[in-house]
């Protein structure tokens, strides 16, 4: 799905924006540094629905133990560890 084509059978894509500028939740911490939504997919080797869903997920906070995070988002959302580990360097 590309950016602002807010596919109707996507029910998750109308939240990127709401949580976009919020740091609780992945997307804002995400898009503070100044990246995108397709640059978050990229990072996570993933689409961007599915890039959505995982920046609607509360972002780790500081002093959390990031591997126990990574392993619980790389689970639940099939994806490779290691992309969503380096996603999470570039949050700091």
């Amino acid at each position: 799905m590309k950016a602002g084509s807010n596919l109707p059978g996507d029910r998750w894509y109308h939240l990127w924006p709401r949580v976009a500028h919020d740091p609780f939740f992945l997307a804002g911490a995400w898009t503070a540094t100044g990246r995108s939504l397709a640059a978050l997919a990229g990072a996570l080797g993933t689409d961007e629905a599915t890039a959505i869903r995982v920046g609607v997920c509360r972002a780790p906070r500081p002093g959390e133990d990031r591997a126990a995070w990574t392993a619980r988002v790389s689970a639940r959302f099939g994806l490779d560890a290691e992309r969503v580990a380096g996603a999470l360097v570039v949050l700091g």
